[in-house]
């Protein structure tokens, strides 16, 4: 009787070690799963990393064609201040031919009323003339 109770006692000691192996392996089972799960979120962020890293690669390729783009820009700006600079050198040069051109007129037009007054002088002269030729016939008739 004494060893039944003994063989009862192991085997309820038995039956209690396995309840205790089948919780760890249940919280085994528990944590592979967890650790599964882990490394899909895992996969997940570094195919998050991977897009990132592409679009970064886009924005650095589009910051060097819009460099690109700027460079030209900026020789087509200096090519168009260097065609302003020289349309004003040629402005210049066309406003000291104006300048020019009109002391010329000036002086022309002096030499014009020299002209004239020489003429009002001749013509005056020339009336002296007709009334010495008048004053001549007048004595001829006399």
């Amino acid at each position: 009787v004494a060893g039944m109770s003994a063989v009862v006692a192991g085997m309820s000691a038995v039956a209690a070690g396995m309840s205790v192996g089948v919780a760890v392996v249940s919280v085994v089972v528990a944590g592979m799963s967890a650790v599964v799960a882990g490394m899909s979120a895992v996969a997940a962020g570094m195919s998050v990393v991977v897009a990132g890293m592409s679009a970064v690669v886009a924005g650095m390729s589009a910051v060097a064609a819009g460099m690109s783009v700027g460079v030209a820009v900026v020789s087509v700006v200096v090519a168009g201040m260097s065609a302003v600079v020289a349309g004003m050198s040629a402005v210049a040069a066309g406003i000291s031919a104006v300048v020019a051109g009109i002391s010329a007129v000036a002086a022309g037009m002096s030499a014009v009323v020299a002209g004239m007054s020489a003429v009002v002088a001749g013509m005056s002269a020339v009336a002296a003339g007709m009334s010495v030729v008048v004053a001549g016939m007048y004595a001829v008739v006399a």
